[in-house]
């Protein structure tokens, strides 16, 4: 994915016939991790989708839950009535509280099964619903409100998935020793990034050479160790910039940088903005800002 979007909500026939001119792929017909979070909200025929290279059908009136670093394409035919939300980790977590519940939500595995919600009858009216004021957030996304409403409604769906967890179908995905590897790298990191940022420390620690871990996660992730790093620290700087009031020099201090203008040089590297210009431009968002 090009940008990383905050919050977006598509038509799946007019994404797919090419009738929207902005979008956050490059190519939908391509497997691509956004590295987003993907709902999924098919009409009364149903639809269909790709993850990692395989075919998964969705029932009618039901919701796919894509995680941010599987690999996802579209069929080309048109679903009527199916929509596709894409939401980021930097625009759903407002919270310490958020960014655990989305972290830990069962619901979008990065690896293993794949999550399809098929509500119960009486249900199906609230799901219209819900879409239909995803996309009146989306036209009003430049107020207050029209963030807060399409916020409200993600944790609604999260809730609702959570609760229908056990009584949710799943497409099956068998996780492997190398996707096992990646995960608890991942959780390593968000231990210990403050302290050690080299891929050394982690592959000692995780008890394989670096070449085994790098390899792992460009295969699983489409990127190297150290970028996993890399994209761990700027998530989380990215998110307190946003979200907290502290000095730059504070967040990078407590990000693990002796001095504020090494954090500053390494989030301008990766993010093509200094962390002031970022936090200038995120308090004017837009549904494609970065």
């Amino acid at each position: 994915m090009a940008n990383t979007v905050n919050f977006e909500i598509f038509n799946h026939p007019e994404l797919v016939k090419g009738e929207i001119k902005k979008t956050p792929w490059n190519d939908l017909f391509s497997d691509t991790r956004t590295h987003c979070y993907i709902i999924m909200f098919s009409g009364k025929k149903g639809a269909e989708h790709f993850i990692d290279g395989q075919l998964v059908r969705i029932p009618p009136y039901s919701v796919l839950f894509v995680g941010p670093d599987r690999c996802s394409r579209f069929s080309p035919e048109p679903f009527e009535s199916t929509h596709i939300l894409v939401f980021s980790s930097l625009f759903y977590n407002r919270t310490p509280r958020d960014a655990h519940s989305l972290t830990n939500n069962p619901l979008f595995n990065n690896f293993g099964p794949v999550y399809i919600l098929t509500p119960p009858d009486e249900s199906v009216i609230y799901c219209k619903t819900l879409a239909y004021l995803l996309h009146t957030a989306k036209k009003d996304f430049q107020n207050t409100w029209g963030q807060d409403l399409a916020h409200n409604i993600i944790e609604q769906i999260l809730i609702m998935g959570s609760i229908y967890a056990n009584k949710t179908e799943h497409h099956a995905f068998e996780s492997n020793k190398e996707q096992e590897l990646v995960l608890e790298f991942q959780k390593t990191i968000a231990e210990y990034f403050r302290q050690e940022v080299t891929v050394r420390f982690y592959a000692e620690y995780l008890n394989v050479t670096e070449r085994q871990l790098s390899n792992a996660t460009k295969k699983n992730l489409g990127l190297t160790a150290k970028d996993v790093i890399t994209n761990h620290i700027m998530e989380e700087a990215r998110w307190q910039l946003a979200h907290r009031s502290e000095s730059i020099k504070e967040i990078g201090l407590g990000l693990g940088f002796s001095e504020e203008h090494n954090f500053s040089a390494f989030f301008k590297k990766n993010q093509k903005l200094s962390p002031m210009q970022f936090r200038r431009k995120i308090q004017q968002p837009t549904p494609t800002d970065q």
